[in-house]
């Protein structure tokens, strides 16, 4: 999966096949400003904010998985047949609450002891 960032509006980011196309002048465009001169194709090296890393999250979803948790297609930039686990590392250094708050929605409390993660669900 090719994953696409616009840096003109900063609010978008997806799939490739998600990008607007004009048609009649052979150009891509971002869905939610319309321009066609800041998109740009992202990897798992570029520089992602808390808000892109849950989007991108989201769009992680999508890739399938062999029954030896080995992703079956790419993904930003990992190869196919990448360990599912590696994935969750790379969220798990980027995202600020962990990628443990990604799993679950962000719908707990994580107490960090010694290094081992306690998930506590919150009670609203």
């Amino acid at each position: 999966m090719e994953i696409v960032r616009c840096n003109s509006c900063g609010r978008w980011i997806g799939r490739d096949e998600d990008v607007g196309f004009h048609y009649d002048i052979d150009t891509e465009y971002c869905p939610e400003c319309k321009c066609t001169m800041g998109l740009m194709d992202v990897d798992y090296g570029c520089y992602f904010d808390d808000w892109e890393l849950e989007q991108l999250w989201n769009l992680f979803g999508d890739i399938p998985v062999d029954n030896n948790e080995n992703i079956l297609e790419g993904f930003l930039g990992f190869p196919e047949g990448t360990d599912r686990m590696e994935i969750w590392h790379w969220f798990d250094e980027r995202y600020s609450r962990g990628v443990a708050c990604l799993i679950y929605k962000g719908d707990m409390i994580i107490i960090t002891v010694i290094g081992v993660y306690m998930v506590l669900d919150l009670i609203m």
